[in-house]
C-alpha cells in the first residue's frame, strides 16, 4: 500500500490536561509526514464518532491533537495511537481526476480564448 510507505512511526505520545478542563495530546513522529498523510489523518479524525471537535495540527515532527473533552489520559493515549496506526491500514480517499481533454478540444478552447482576448475592449462608463 502506498500509504503505509508514507506513514511515519510514532516515537512517543504525551497527554496533557488543559486549564479549560480539556485534554491535549502531542505525538512525536520519527520523520516529517507528507501533506497527503496529514490530510488523510485529519479525514480519519473527522469521520471518527466523538472526534468531531478535535483539531489536528502539524509542526515538523510533532502532531498536536486539541479538543478532547475531559477523559482519562490512558484512554486518550490509546485512542490517538489507534488513529495514527489506522493511517497505515486505510488508503486515502481522493477526488477522482478530471479526464484530460482531447487535442481537438484543447485547440478549440485555445482558439476561443484568443478570439476573446483580441476583441476590442468596451470603453469605461463615465458618470
Amino acid at each position: 500500500m502506498a500509504t503505509a510507505a508514507l506513514a511515519p512511526e510514532v516515537l512517543r505520545i504525551e497527554v496533557m490536561a488543559l486549564d479549560a478542563g480539556e485534554v491535549a495530546v502531542v505525538a512525536q513522529l520519527d520523520r516529517e509526514p507528507s501533506s497527503e498523510w496529514v490530510d488523510h489523518l485529519r479525514d480519519i479524525v473527522d469521520s471518527t464518532p466523538g472526534m468531531e471537535e478535535v483539531a489536528v495540527r502539524l509542526d515538523g515532527y510533532w502532531l498536536f491533537f486539541v479538543g478532547f473533552g475531559s477523559a482519562s489520559g490512558s484512554a486518550t493515549h490509546h485512542r490517538v495511537a489507534r488513529l495514527v496506526a489506522s493511517t497505515k491500514e486505510t488508503t486515502p480517499t481522493r477526488a477522482p481526476k478530471k479526464p484530460k481533454a482531447s487535442k481537438a478540444a484543447r485547440a478549440a478552447a485555445c482558439a476561443d480564448e484568443q478570439t476573446r482576448s483580441s476583441a476590442p475592449l468596451m470603453p469605461a462608463l463615465q458618470i
